[in-house]
């Protein structure tokens, strides 16, 4: 079995996915992920992805829908009892020269955007881990290192 076989993100299944993306000045960005996440990673109350919270496409549900929410949440725990182990891994690569510091401010990052995509996130019965990498083939910009 390899990486992402049986993988879930709450009661959704997981598994590996990839994304990349090239800037204006050139430089390349990948991010490769296996969620396995103890949290889920859907809103129960409005059955929306919460990365998608984060994006303006949909509102937020009403606070009697949320506490709904909540409650059928917490009969599932009680329910389920305790989290299996689980981890998310991600690896942000690029072709960007970046210090040491930097790249550790880019896996900090990426730990946000887990963050925003699963509630909850970084529990004890978590292992996720965000490892950044760079090549160092193309220098920053030295007057506007964020391009």
């Amino acid at each position: 079995m390899g990486a992402g076989t049986g993988a879930v993100a709450g009661q959704l299944k997981g598994g590996i996915g990839t994304a990349s993306t090239v800037l204006e000045s050139g430089i390349t960005v990948a991010a490769l992920v296996v969620a396995n996440a103890a949290g889920s990673v859907m809103d129960p109350g409005t059955g929306v992805l919460y990365g998608e919270l984060f994006q303006g496409r949909v509102s937020r549900p009403r606070p009697e829908v949320h506490e709904a929410a909540l409650r059928r949440l917490a009969r599932a725990a009680e329910r389920n009892g305790v989290p299996p182990l689980n981890t998310t891994l991600a690896v942000v690569a690029t072709d960007a020269g970046l210090s040491k510091a930097q790249a550790q401010k880019l896996a900090g990052t990426a730990h946000d955007g887990i963050a925003r995509a699963v509630r909850p996130v970084h529990l004890l019965s978590d292992g996720d881990t965000v490892f950044t990498l760079a090549t160092g083939a193309r220098p920053l910009d030295a007057a506007n290192p964020s391009r």
